[in-house]
């Protein structure tokens, strides 16, 4: 039996993508994605942060506007590093984007039509 590490997500995007480059120049797009669920008190939201690589960066970057409604899929990473200031040690969970699809965008304009990249799991 295999493992399997997959997150399927449905929300609206909090922000837009902010893109940087890797140093072997392939773009890299940070975006998080706001997610709610009902609970007996009302509506609990957890905040998921986002990486898509290549094209689909890209693409995120283009066209990801704040409270854009949008599906993501992608696997969970953890992400480890030492704060600066403390010198403790650090961590957070992020999805590694493998698709995103947009599901309706802000005021009612048209969903753009982006194709999937292969994005290694």
């Amino acid at each position: 039996m295999r493992d399997l590490n997959k997150v399927q997500i449905i929300g609206r995007l909090i922000d837009v993508p902010a893109m940087r480059f890797a140093g072997s120049g392939d773009p890299i797009a940070r975006f998080r994605v706001e997610v709610q669920r009902p609970t007996q008190g009302g509506n609990a939201t957890e905040l998921f942060r986002c990486k898509a690589w290549g094209g689909l960066a890209e693409a995120m970057a283009q066209h990801g506007e704040a409270d854009t409604r949008l599906y993501v899929e992608g696997r969970l990473q953890t992400e480890r590093w030492t704060d600066q200031r403390s010198g403790q040690p650090r961590e957070m969970f992020v999805i590694n984007v493998a698709r995103v699809l947009f599901l309706s965008r802000p005021n009612g304009a048209p969903s753009p039509d982006i194709e999937d990249e292969d994005v290694p799991f």
